[in-house]
């Protein structure tokens, strides 16, 4: 390789020499001559001498003139020879040459959880659970019918329904006038939401003194919420499924708004599991009612299976065991029934 400083000396030589070349090649303007027989001289051709140069001479000899011009002196010195021909590295970062230390270079950065992050995403799980419903309504399988149970693990005092509004009210002492004036739509979501009006005509007014009358009451009784006044009963689309329960029995609370019209809300009271039911407990004198609570029914049949299933396992177990008792003297007689008759 040639160094830069000769490199450059041998270019402006190159130059140089081109550009000299090129004005002593310029031809003079030619004189005006006014014999003719010299003029004729002059347009005779010329043979072209050794020392004139062609203008397309003068520019190939750019490339093979400095081609001659850029060879440096050779070195003596064998390490000056050596620095010469290596190739000059490129400079790089240094790089580590421990594998594991490769790999975390290489490898994905894994992502940091930042405190801000977990905060946003404890914010926006809690907003889609807040607007996912907690409870749904569904058949108990019993007398009952219909009840809400909760679609996932609730928290104490959880608010399970928010300000719900009424979709039928009437006066606390009768429901068919309010039932009359209700629009046939209306009518017709009611009896839909609820099986215990599935008899209830829909398309007529109710009549004094006949058997729709008589389940509209029931109705009302069953599933009508009082206001704060006294003064009407509220029927709610949700909070209106909530069965009874005793007080030892109930895992929720409601609250009536006293201003119309009338919003509900509801919250648990204590830890509810996913797929159990949800009970209240509407009036504080419970037990003074001619019927039981429903759970504490369910707990005491399933007190008494689990005491039939036990009786029937302590028979099995007694008839067993006199069954062991009786083989030793079975064995006993029939060795000597077999020594006899030998």
């Amino acid at each position: 390789m040639v160094p830069k400083k000769e490199k450059g000396l041998v270019q402006r030589m190159s130059e140089h020499l081109w550009y000299g070349s090129h004005r002593k090649t310029r031809e003079p303007s030619a004189p005006q001559l006014q014999n003719p027989q010299e003029l004729q001289v002059l347009q005779q051709p010329k043979e072209p001498s050794s020392t004139s140069l062609e203008p397309s001479s003068t520019l190939e000899p750019q490339s093979s003139g400095a081609q001659e011009l850029q060879i440096p002196q050779i070195p003596q010195d064998p390490n000056e020879i050596q620095e010469l021909q290596e190739p000059q590295e490129s400079q790089e970062p240094n790089e580590s040459h421990d594998p594991n230390e490769i790999q975390e270079v290489q490898g994905p950065q894994e992502h940091q959880e930042t405190p801000f992050v977990r905060q946003i995403a404890r914010l926006i799980r809690t907003i889609v659970l807040r607007r996912t419903p907690a409870v749904e309504i569904r058949h108990t399988g019993t007398e009952r019918g219909r009840g809400v149970f909760a679609k996932r693990n609730l928290t104490c005092n959880r608010i399970i329904i928010d300000k719900e509004l009424p979709i039928l009210t009437s006066n606390r002492e009768s429901l068919r006038a309010d039932w009359n004036l209700t629009t046939m739509r209306t009518r017709r979501e009611v009896a839909d939401l609820f099986s215990r009006l599935e008899n209830i005509p829909t398309d007529r007014a109710v009549v004094a003194n006949e058997p729709s009358e008589m389940i509209l009451e029931d109705f009302r009784r069953d599933y009508a919420f009082q206001d704060p006044n006294g003064w009407r009963s509220l029927i709610y689309r949700a909070a209106s499924h909530l069965n009874h329960a005793c007080t030892d029995c109930a895992n929720a609370e409601c609250v009536v708004d006293a201003e119309e019209p009338h919003p509900i809300t509801v919250k648990v009271t204590k830890r509810v599991r996913a797929n159990k039911e949800i009970f209240m407990n509407y009036r504080d004198d419970w037990g003074n009612l001619p019927f039981i609570c429903p759970e504490c029914a369910r707990k005491r049949a399933k007190e008494n299976a689990e005491l039939a299933r036990r009786e029937r396992f302590n028979r099995k177990l007694k008839r067993f065991t006199c069954l062991l008792l009786k083989m030793p003297q079975m064995t006993l007689e029939g060795s000597n029934h077999s020594i006899q008759s030998s």
